[in-house]
């Protein structure tokens, strides 16, 4: 039986080459073919490594791929996983010699790093590793001194574009601060950072640390006041205005020629203005509370002897001599001892009230309030503008 040979000659020409099928010598087809197409059909019987090495000493690894990037194909997504591989063998598996390839591979993606393109979750995992890698190293050097305050100052910018809802970033960031205070040496800036803080704090969290450098020295001190004494002002022209409170009680009362005996008296609020020895003015108003308060209402003087302008009717007031400031503790007693008639009374049957309040508590629901709700506070602040 004869033996069927099949060959094939390749005859290369100038700009090509024939390819001839021979069956037993005998040519059973003739096709012309181009050297690319030649040698991609050569390809598949050679090993990788002889094909790179052969493309690598006529081309540099970047001639050979900077075509391949730059091709049409990136925009279509086809090669992106490829990409993906290529870049996490790069920063995955490069060995120590190539660690400059990994820095100009994060310097370069960084430069073209956007959050905005990211998601929440991709750009907070970012962040986490970089903070990570940034806490644990240690910089040294003016070079990385400055680096941190330009990144420490950035992310204060961005924090204080939060506005209320930087509290909880900004709080942290100061207990860091108040860490590092005792470090500091910038007079003009710990001296800036205490006039906002002090600003911001409690008073007695203020006074407590300037306890140590206040000298132990009075500012104000009033001499022994009177008993039930609730008001003691000294006022730039000299004038003393004095305060004294009378608790409800029974008092005896003389009306006209007829005397009255344990009459009920409301709490009363006795006024006096005082310059030297002389009492200037006394005024008298009623109060329902027990404690004194600046919203405490008053009321009027249920009896006589008091105008509506809450001043008292008492003609021998300024000839009382105040030798001694506990003296104005009496002066109320004077007054409520002092004869009554009807002058400056606005009831009806005023001896009718005396007689029907022997050996009766004042029932202070009788009072009557003055008019436009003055209180405590308001009548005290008038009395920076009264006149003699």
């Amino acid at each position: 039986m004869t033996q069927t040979v099949n060959e094939v000659h390749i005859q290369l020409k100038e700009h090509g080459a024939v390819v001839n099928n021979l069956w037993n010598g005998m040519s059973v087809s003739r096709n012309y073919i181009s050297p690319t197409d030649l040698a991609l059909s050569m390809l598949d019987i050679l090993e990788d490594s002889e094909i790179i090495r052969h493309l690598l000493s006529t081309n540099t690894l970047v001639e050979l791929f900077t075509p391949y990037l730059e091709a049409d194909s990136w925009d279509t997504g086809e090669h992106e996983e490829d990409l993906i591989q290529i870049i996490d063998m790069i920063t995955g598996n490069v060995p120590d010699y190539g660690e400059k390839a990994v820095k100009l591979l994060f310097t370069q993606l960084s430069s073209r790093f956007n959050p905005m393109e990211l998601s929440v979750q991709e750009t907070n995992k970012i962040l986490k590793v970089f903070i990570d890698k940034f806490s644990r190293t240690n910089f040294s050097g003016e070079y990385e001194y400055t680096l941190l305050i330009d990144l420490f100052c950035k992310i204060l910018e961005k924090v204080n574009l939060l506005g209320d809802r930087s509290v909880p970033f900004l709080s942290p960031i100061l207990r860091k601060i108040y860490q590092q205070a005792n470090f500091l040496d910038d007079k003009e800036i710990i001296n800036s950072l205490f006039e906002v803080t002090a600003s911001k704090a409690d008073k007695s969290a203020v006074l407590r640390v300037l306890e140590p450098y206040i000298k132990k020295e009075r500012v104000c001190s009033s001499p022994l006041l009177p008993k039930n004494c609730f008001i003691y002002q000294e006022m730039l022209d000299g004038t003393v205005l004095v305060g004294i409170e009378v608790e409800a009680q029974r008092f005896d009362v003389k009306y006209h020629r007829r005397d009255f005996k344990q009459v009920g008296h409301p709490n009363m609020l006795f006024l006096f203005k005082i310059r030297g020895q002389e009492v200037l003015m006394s005024q008298l108003v009623c109060i329902k509370d027990k404690l004194l308060k600046p919203t405490t209402q008053l009321y009027r003087y249920p009896f006589s002897n008091v105008f509506k302008s809450l001043s008292c009717c008492w003609p021998d007031l300024q000839s009382y001599k105040v030798k001694d400031l506990s003296m104005v503790g009496t002066l109320p007693y004077a007054f409520i001892n002092s004869p009554n008639n009807d002058h400056a009374y606005f009831g009806e049957n005023l001896g009718e009230k005396f007689y029907f309040l022997q050996d009766n508590d004042f029932n202070h629901e009788d009072l009557t309030p003055i008019e436009d709700g003055l209180t405590l506070s308001d009548w005290l602040e008038l009395q920076k503008f009264e006149k003699k």
